[in-house]
């Protein structure tokens, strides 16, 4: 992988917390996040969600909501992953589609602590 890829990634994933990110910045990582290469480097979840927050912060919804599902797919019970896909899913008015993560997040939590 190309190391301005690999810096770009690390600018991202420590952008949570921070300032909004400059037009510039975040065309040049919504372009990164589209590389199939950036999932060769993105293969914990805890990425996904990491650049789904800073995104989301910035109003990009849909592009939060890829990333959050990148996560669940690279871990199907992040329950991290699961409600900010919720949280994000009221933000924009598909409140259907939130309470079905809410459910799914009631189903991973009740499997995991062996209840039926």
């Amino acid at each position: 992988m190309p190391s301005m890829d690999h810096d770009l990634l690390v600018l991202i994933t420590n952008l949570h917390g921070t300032d909004r990110l400059s037009p510039d910045s975040f065309s040049r990582m919504k372009l990164f996040l589209i590389n199939p290469l950036f999932r060769a480097v993105a293969s914990d979840a805890t990425v996904w969600i990491t650049v789904g927050n800073t995104v989301v912060r910035e109003g990009h919804y849909s592009l939060a909501l890829k990333c959050y599902a990148n996560a669940i797919e690279i871990d199907p019970d992040n329950l991290d992953a699961w409600n900010n896909i919720s949280v994000t899913f009221e933000r924009i008015g598909r409140t259907d589609e939130a309470e079905r993560c809410r459910e799914k997040i009631v189903e991973i939590t009740t499997r995991r602590h062996g209840r039926k």
